[in-house]
């Protein structure tokens, strides 16, 4: 039987709702329906994962377990979200051993493979979270060098406008900094 190679996958997609679509991408795979978290941030509100979680088959159904390219998620007419909303789908495989290889019955070459793609589905989901903390981290601090090279930017600038436009980013990156 021909094995289909798991390709690197991000594990993680956002979009945001027109407040008519109820259908939603995810680009993939999941092996149960369990393994994907979707969360709905209404505009205005900061993201909270326990506020924003939705409830599968009651919020949402999963169409297209076990797809390598992914599936859909369908939202129920009453949980459509709202124009402006972000939803996000995010592969949230639960960590744990499903396979006893210790029964000699069950030890064999399909159940090997299984084993380790559950393995490469989970470090491809912690790699989706790294790049993500990492580039969160980065959106909202500046390293000091170039705060110093917008600093020297802004004093040696003649333009008004321009200089407004560096001293907001230089004023929203020590708010940042501050957590404010």
């Amino acid at each position: 039987m021909q094995k289909t190679k798991l390709p690197q996958q991000n594990t993680l997609n956002q979009t945001i709702a027109d407040g008519k679509t109820a259908v939603f991408n995810y680009t993939y795979l999941i092996l149960v329906a369990e393994d994907i978290a979707v969360y709905v941030t209404h505009p205005g509100d900061e993201a909270n994962p326990d506020k924003d979680l939705q409830i599968l088959n009651q919020d949402y159904t999963v169409q297209a377990v076990g797809t390598m390219t992914g599936g859909t998620i369908t939202f129920s007419k009453e949980k459509i979200p709202p124009i402006g909303a972000i939803v996000t789908l995010v592969r949230n495989m639960q960590i744990s051993i499903e396979t006893e290889f210790g029964n000699a019955q069950s030890f064999n070459g399909n159940t090997l493979d299984a084993a380790f793609e559950r393995v490469l589905l989970i470090m491809q989901q912690f790699n989706t979270q790294l790049t993500t903390d990492a580039l969160q981290y980065i959106s909202y601090y500046h390293p000091m060098d170039y705060i110093r090279a917008l600093g020297d930017a802004y004093a040696a600038e003649q333009g008004l406008a321009a200089k407004d436009a560096i001293a907001q980013i230089l004023t929203n990156s020590r708010m940042s900094a501050e957590g404010r």
